[in-house]
């Protein structure tokens, strides 16, 4: 008797077993679940509360976002779609921009028929024997393919594709053959000896494929029709109905594009192209302000308008200018042609900024519509170009100061040197959120994520660079102060200030703190000892660094930033006692704008890497 009933119970058993493993047979024409339940239990709604709402589904009227490899799915199953409950299928809608690829990969539990709704998509599988059965399918076409067999889609065309895939399976499963194979936590030297890679070059290649891993988990986890395999019933909790990958899930890397690779190196482009029309705008401000440019319009606009086009328009600019304490005190007898020079150099200035604003604004929102940008660098961007657009108020605070009359007779009319350092830090700060925003773009992970070490060293280094960048951004404020009190053009000797290393009236105005932005002698003391502090730190970080384990980019960037600061010294030195001519005087200003780029680049590089990708690192990099 014991026998016959361990019999029945293993017989029971093994039915459990087979029913658990695939797609059981509904018991019912449909089972729409009751998503106020546990998912644990199966528990369909009474059939007469069900509409026909239930079996509609909306959520694949647009495509998702793309993933770097310019493909994106919006996986339905029942989580999403009630109606599907129990009927043993699921779909999915995926879309291929031109080149965009689904990587090569198998579904362990389903079948899938795809059906090419729009392009020409290059599609096949392999089957146990490495036969390839492949062939461009057209608009209209379907193909199969086989229960776990791998298979791969590529869009050949020039637009974008769309396909739909159906699966004989709630839980059909996936399995990524990249992000399988050096997405895992499988052992180097295993991975080594099958493809016959070294430790650096399986380091790059782990480093790329998680960046499309961390994508396509986010996809799994965010439209859900990979069920758990020891559950029975899918969660209905509310999911999104199009897969959103603008962040990835704890210790995973955030994407700021989230549109595939081409978006990304489009909107990489245009940030860079931001970034150095900013730089440009600094350097022409300082040829602006070093011609005495700067004060020779004497009312200001938002949006601008035509320069003076016939001699009488140009004569009545003259005459507003004749008007102002600079025409009267330094510039008096100057004749229209002069006026001319100096008239177009600061027209040039605004307009150049107003230009920026537009080739800003309008690809900006060409890329928000294309659904490029995530809300993140929506919200980043949509500062910068506010900031931007107060630049040109600042920039007019700034020239208002410089046409007001001097206190005293035997003062020269100049801006405000308080209004001229916010211009030019505001300028800096609008750069550098620029730039490092097109960095984190294109480069998602920083560059030395090769190996453990590398990242360790990084972090040492990245502790003594933030207080050396500081520095350096401190000894550039303090020139706008130096130029804003014309102090390059006094104590023209250099390592002593005339005849003694510390001036005498470095301190003579009262309250004491205003000698420090005010003083001619004490604002050029300063911007004197930042400089040289500035150089020493970066030597001495130099120096600290050729006895860590680095990665060469970095080792090169830190080499690169130390001529930089040696170079931007000299030109300080040789500006000086050159008396500040235009020439070098603008050289001296790009100059500190160029290490602040060297300063903003090396941070960057050496942000540390996200979780999943330290994770899959090797812990040193053996020489090729």
């Amino acid at each position: 008797m014991m026998i016959k009933i361990t019999a029945m119970l293993a017989l029971l058993l093994y039915t459990c077993l087979l029913v658990s493993a695939s797609d059981s047979d509904p018991l019912q024409d449909f089972c729409i679940p009751r998503p106020e339940l546990s998912p644990l239990f199966v528990s369909c709604k009474n059939s007469s509360l069900v509409t026909v709402d239930d079996f509609v589904y909306s959520g694949v009227k647009a495509s998702g976002d793309m993933s770097k490899t310019g493909f994106s799915s919006i996986p339905v199953s029942a989580s999403v779609f009630p109606g599907l409950n129990t009927l043993g299928m699921s779909v999915v809608r995926a879309d291929f921009e031109p080149g965009g690829i689904n990587v090569p990969h198998y579904h362990p539990r389903a079948t899938e028929v795809a059906f090419v709704v729009e392009g020409r998509i290059y599609s096949g599988f392999v089957d146990s024997e490495n036969r390839v059965f492949a062939k461009v399918i057209d608009k209209g076409e379907v193909m199969v393919f086989p229960k776990g067999l791998l298979h791969f889609q590529m869009n050949v065309g020039e637009a974008r594709a769309t396909i739909i895939g159906s699966f004989n399976s709630q839980n059909p499963g996936l399995v990524r053959i990249p992000s399988a194979v050096f997405g895992s936590a499988i052992k180097e030297e295993l991975l080594e000896k099958v493809f016959g890679l070294n430790d650096r070059e399986l380091a790059k290649l782990r480093k790329k494929l998680l960046t499309i891993k961390i994508q396509m988990d986010e996809v799994d986890k965010q439209v859900s029709y990979f069920f758990p395999q020891n559950f029975c019933k899918p969660s209905f909790r509310n999911f999104s109905s199009s897969a959103s990958i603008s962040s990835t899930s704890t210790g995973g890397v955030k994407l700021l594009v989230t549109a595939g690779p081409k978006a990304q190196k489009a909107v990489g482009i245009w940030l860079f192209v931001s970034a150095a029309w900013v730089f440009s705008m600094v350097v022409l401000g300082g040829v602006t302000r070093l011609t005495r440019s700067g004060l020779s319009m004497t009312d200001w606009k938002f949006t601008g308008g035509l320069p003076p086009m016939s001699d009488d328009e140009w004569l009545v600019e003259f005459e507003k200018y004749k008007q102002s304490p600079e025409y009267k005190r330094i510039n008096k007898g100057m004749n229209l042609d002069d006026f001319k020079f100096i008239y177009w150099m600061e027209y040039a200035h605004r307009m150049w900024g107003r230009a920026l604003g537009i080739m800003f604004a309008l690809p900006f929102s060409y890329f928000l519509r294309k659904g490029y940008i995530t809300v993140g660098l929506g919200l980043r961007l949509s500062g910068l170009f506010a900031l931007g657009a107060g630049q040109g108020l600042i920039g007019w605070w700034m020239v208002k100061s410089g046409l007001e009359e001097p206190p005293s007779e035997y003062t020269e009319p100049r801006v405000s040197p308080y209004r001229l350092a916010a211009h030019l830090t505001s300028a800096f700060a609008i750069y550098t959120g620029l730039f490092w925003t097109a960095l984190s773009v294109v480069m998602p992970e920083p560059l030395a994520a090769e190996s453990r070490v590398w990242v360790q060293g990084a972090a040492k280094v990245k502790r003594i660079v933030l207080p050396v960048s500081i520095l350096v951004g401190i000894t550039a404020v303090s020139g706008a102060f130096v130029a804003g009190n014309d102090a390059g053009r006094a104590y023209n000797t250099f390592p002593k200030m005339g005849d003694t290393w510390i001036p005498d009236d470095v301190l003579v105005l009262k309250p004491l703190i205003r000698n420090f932005f005010e003083n001619t002698a004490t604002v050029q003391l300063d911007h004197r000892i930042l400089a040289t502090a500035s150089l020493c730190a970066i030597g001495g970080l130099w120096l600290y660094t050729r006895k860590l384990d680095l990665h060469p980019a970095i080792r090169s960037l830190i080499g690169s930033t130390m001529g930089m600061a040696a170079l931007q010294v000299t030109l300080g030195v040789t500006t000086l006692l050159s008396y500040v001519p235009v020439s070098l005087g603008s050289a001296h200003q790009a100059g500190a704008l160029t290490l602040l780029t060297f300063m903003i680049l090396l941070n960057h590089t050496l942000r540390r890497p996200s979780l999943q990708l330290l994770k899959t690192l090797p812990s040193v990099v053996k020489a090729p």
